[in-house]
Formats: structure tokens, C-alpha cells, sequence
């Protein structure tokens, strides 16, 4: 079967790219995809907090996933975008920007074509990934957003 293909288990995923690596996101926690904004920095952020910009009158922080995910950062192109995710909090709930050097499609994956995360030889924190679907050689990763949320979160807290 093609994961291209929807049948009732499978789920949908944005696919997007940070340096030569491909990651995904469930299309459930994604709200939209803008070009590159203009970004106010905020003080005494962690670094892979750039800053903030106005989405339509409301403030958003957006977060460079390659500092966060310590993927290689390269210059930002006319590709570079922001996808805008949205996450249920315990209170509310929680829109974050999340830079991405291009967005490149929205596809579907079964359960079983997904692979646990790796425990070591990546650089990227395990609890960050829900897992891997590898196809003819090529590895996307699927980011568990709530968690990488859920670390922002504490962090500008502790910031404060």
C-alpha cells in the first residue's frame, strides 16, 4: 500500500525539512503555514526561542527547531517558513510558530509503517520523536510536538 493512500487507521502528517533532514507533524496540531515573518527578539528567552510576531492581532512565539532539535543550521532562504501548531494544554491551549526550512507535503502513514525512535545514534532527544517511517532509503521523523511544546513551556517559565 502507499502511504499516500488513506485508510482508517492511517493518520496524516506535514512534512517539512530542517537542513538535509525530514521531519513530520500530525496535520491534527497544525494551524497554518506562513511565510517568514518579521520576529521581535525577547530577552532572556532560551536561545531557540528567536523571538515573537503578530499573527492577525495576537502574539506568537516562534521557536528555531534546528537549535532546539541541534539539527544543522543553515541560512534562511525564500523557503523558510513558520508552521503554526496549536496543543491542548492542561488550562488551554498552547499556538507556537516553528521555523522549518521548507514545507514540502502533507501525506498519510499506517501505524505499522512507523518505527520506534532510535534510543541512540541521533542527536535529537528521543522523547522529542513519536518515531521513524523509512522509505526507499529516505527516514522522516515524526515530531512529538506536545513534548517539544511542553519543554518550551518550561523553559520560559524557569526564564521568568
Amino acid at each position: 500500500m502507499n502511504s499516500k493512500e488513506q485508510t482508517p487507521q492511517a493518520k496524516q502528517y506535514l512534512t517539512f525539512t530542517l537542513g538535509q533532514s525530514t521531519f513530520a507533524i500530525e496535520t491534527d496540531l497544525v494551524r497554518e503555514v506562513l511565510e517568514y515573518p518579521p520576529i521581535t527578539k525577547v530577552p532572556r528567552l532560551p536561545q531557540y526561542l528567536t523571538g515573537v510576531t503578530n499573527l492577525r492581532g495576537g502574539i506568537v512565539s516562534i521557536i528555531d527547531l534546528h537549535l532546539m532539535l541541534a539539527a544543522d543550521v543553515i541560512a534562511q532562504t525564500e523557503d523558510t517558513c513558520i508552521i503554526i501548531v496549536e496543543v491542548a494544554t492542561d488550562y488551554d491551549s498552547l499556538k507556537m510558530g516553528l521555523i522549518a526550512d521548507s514545507v514540502r507535503e502533507v501525506i498519510y502513514y499506517q501505524p505499522d509503517e512507523i518505527e520506534l525512535p532510535p534510543a541512540l545514534g541521533t542527536k535529537i532527544n528521543p522523547a522529542f520523536m513519536l518515531g521513524i517511517v523509512s522509505k526507499n532509503d529516505q527516514y522522516v521523523m515524526i515530531l512529538n510536538i506536545e513534548k517539544v511544546l511542553a519543554v518550551v513551556e518550561a523553559d520560559v517559565v524557569t526564564a521568568a
